[in-house]
């Protein structure tokens, strides 16, 4: 993408192609400091120019900034010699401190567009205008546009003031770390639940709202279908002039307003209009006054389902009936996508290319595993972000295709850059490509938040449906269930460190490594203290049954040879009729996972679930594998086997592909049929213990 830039005498005028734009440049101008020289203001601007050929033309607004601190504050006498290390560097030390303590915006602005500087600088060093060896101040501070830390779905703060009463002082239940006994955290699993409810309900929100436009395209089908297809084809050769030489949309005329779908579709798609109004309308239609047309219009307005379209303007609604999208439907679109994709992010979805240079399509189908598979481009990682599409990213992506193609057909006509985009809607100059230019939680009536608010009320805390908040509270859903950043990231399409210091907030991090420590340190406590009067009040546990519980999960866990575990199967083994456990195996576990067997499985998972926790957990003394442990290996083949391959997330199709490999297939077999011999399994189970015994006739 190349980018030019023209000094004037008074600023800095940058310039580069984009089909964001209906002229299909963009520019960006920049004040000049009057005392600095030409030369010295061409330095800067080549610098930022080298700098900017690296990155996305999203990233470029960061470079300017950084562009304006060195015009406005490296000094305006001569710069020091190319060689010279000692001024160079006093520059560069006063540049950052008059950078970082300027007044009148925050702190992390001002270290934002020293960062930006900084690269700026770096350039200068490499073109020879200053000695690399000057050594230039960093600040921490992410840059990546597209990946600052986003707060989730509901995202809400509450402060706990220090106690400075007795009465203020929180009794035991406040300060432990309770049900350790539990695997997952119950604070946590809360936490999830309303997250999970928060996206939920914006993405049934965003499916009515979607369902309505869907709906509103058919009427507005049926409509023109209304009329007679030769009488069409002569509204359409005659623009619109009956054979007694009145207009088909006069008052009192038959097939009025179905016409003006007609004729407005006709118009639009053949390049006569650029809009969908009135007023473009009426400037290519011959006797069709502005004042009919507009109260066609309304008609529009009356006919059109308007749960979710409460515009004031009809524009959108005729836009609508005549099956063309707006920027809240593109919008719309971007959040489903993202929410069964988090993979995208907001920009790389919204500024998405459907179509290669050559014509070819970046939607893949795989006609063997029926797997729809989408790729957007991710410029600052120069890489493509792939997507396992689910059955709803499907029905969206193929509507999207299925109302952008006139558009895109007289775009390509046309020769417009932006032909190739992914989301082309009309606006009210033209058809336009960048919905991400409306912010979802606008003020205005018409925004997208707007709409679906009567949907979301029920949400707590702060109600942000941007698609970078949808995206980050479903890397911190995903967080939650997993407890893995590695996952995290993988869901994200990002690496560890993105994930890490963008997406999963430092004191969730926290809380699950405190809680491990905390794990850790109570079963040193708990078998420290076991047999004293004082256990119960040295553990974190509240109650004796807690206690019994977590010297459960101690020993089920102490399956080592190491010192801890040794001392701890000793100690409390011989007062808790628990199994001891052996030396832990390590290896691989081969199943033939015919149907049989599965049937075996789920009778045995259905036996196993009427045991008491404790006996679920025991160790089979030759197996070195407890009763859940194969009970997870009944639950993982039965998730697999009942997977929807069109509904189901990503990550549910990447843990199916690694369970089952290229067999899922023969384990879907396998799995209906063993859903019809579990009951005679069943039957043959006569009692399960420390060892699962069968009854005579099974063996």
């Amino acid at each position: 993408m190349m980018l030019t830039y023209t000094i004037t005498a008074k600023t800095l005028i940058f310039e580069w192609p984009s089909d964001l734009r209906v002229k299909e440049v963009m520019t960006h101008t920049c004040l000049r400091n009057r005392k600095h020289t030409v030369a010295q203001t061409q330095i800067l601007a080549e610098a930022a120019k080298v700098v900017c050929a690296r990155l996305s033309e999203t990233s470029y607004g960061n470079i300017f900034s950084g562009l304006s601190v060195l015009v406005n504050k490296l000094p305006d006498q001569p710069w020091p010699a190319h060689d010279d290390v000692d001024n160079w560097q006093k520059v560069v030390v006063t540049l950052f401190e008059r950078t970082i303590q300027a007044k009148g915006v925050s702190l992390e602005t001002r270290i934002a567009y020293w960062a930006a500087a900084v690269r700026i600088l770096k350039a200068m060093a490499r073109m020879g205008v200053m000695p690399q060896s000057v050594i230039i101040p960093s600040v921490k501070g992410n840059l990546r546009g597209g990946e600052r830390g986003t707060a989730p779905v509901g995202f809400k703060r509450k402060k706990i003031p220090p106690a400075v009463e007795i009465e203020g002082v929180l009794p035991k239940s406040f300060i432990i770390e309770r049900d350790l006994h539990i695997a997952d955290d119950l604070f946590l699993s809360q936490f999830k639940a309303e997250l999970e409810t928060s996206i939920s309900l914006i993405a049934n929100a965003l499916d009515g709202y979607w369902t309505e436009m869907i709906e509103t395209h058919e009427i507005g089908k049926k409509l023109i279908e209304t009329i007679p297809v030769e009488i069409r084809d002569a509204i359409i050769n005659n623009n619109g002039i009956g054979i007694d030489g009145v207009h088909v949309c006069a008052k009192a005329k038959p097939y009025a307003f179905e016409s003006l779908l007609l004729l407005a579709k006709h118009k639009y798609e053949t390049g006569q209009i650029n809009a969908i109004t009135a007023t473009e309308i009426s400037r290519t239609s011959t006797g069709l006054n502005l004042e009919r047309i507009k109260r066609l219009f309304r008609v529009s307005k009356a006919i059109c389902p308007q749960k979710y379209l409460k515009s004031k303007i009809s524009n959108e609604f005729t836009g609508r009936l005549i099956g063309l999208l707006s920027t809240v439907d593109c919008n719309a679109a971007v959040a489903i996508l993202i929410i069964n994709n988090p993979v995208f992010t907001s920009e790389s979805i919204g500024r998405a290319n459907l179509l290669m240079d050559n014509g070819d399509c970046y939607v893949q189908v795989d006609t063997e595993d029926g797997v729809v598979r989408f790729s957007v481009s991710k410029p600052r990682s120069m890489s493509r972000k792939v997507a396992h599409l689910n059955k709803v990213s499907c029905e969206v992506l193929s509507k999207i295709i299925e109302c952008t193609a006139s558009t895109r057909k007289l775009l390509f006509t046309k020769k417009r850059r932006n032909w190739k985009r992914l989301f082309l809607y009309v606006a009210q100059k033209g058809p336009a490509a960048n919905p991400g230019q409306i912010s979802n939680n606008n003020s205005i009536k018409n925004s997208l938040r707007n709409r679906l608010i009567s949907d979301l009320n029920s949400i707590k805390g702060s109600l942000d449906i941007s698609p970078k908040a949808l995206r980050a509270t479903q890397g911190i859903i995903t967080f939650l269930r997993t407890g893995s950043l590695a996952l995290t990231a993988m869901v994200l399409g990002n690496t560890l460190a993105v994930a890490k210091s963008n997406y999963v907030p430092g004191w969730l991090v926290k809380r699950f490594t405190n809680r491990t420590l905390r794990i850790l340190a109570q079963k040193v406590i708990v078998v420290a203290t076991h047999g004293y009067p004082w256990a119960l009040a040295a553990s974190d546990c509240t109650t004796s049954e807690d206690l019994h519980l977590f010297i459960v999960r101690i020993l089920t866990e102490a399956t080592g040879n190491d010192p801890f575990s040794k001392f701890a199967r000793k100690r409390l083994d011989k007062n808790n009729e628990f199994t001891s456990n052996q030396t832990s195996k390590s290896g691989d576990l081969y199943l033939h996972m015919d149907n049989e067997v599965l049937a075996a499985l789920y009778a045995y998972e259905s036996k196993v679930s009427t045991l008491p926790e404790d006996e679920q957990l025991r160790i089979h003394l030759e197996t070195n594998l407890s009763h859940k442990a194969l009970c997870n290996i009944a639950s993982l083949s039965r998730l697999a086997a009942e997977l929807d391959i069109e509904t189901a997330s990503e990550a549910d199709l990447k843990i199916a592909n690694n369970f089952c490999g290229d067999s899922l297939d023969e384990i879907k077999g396998a799995h209906k049929q063993a859903l019809a011999q579990a009951d005679y399994f069943h039957s043959l189970f006569s009692n399960i213990r420390a060892t699962a015994e069968l009854s005579p006739q099974a063996r």
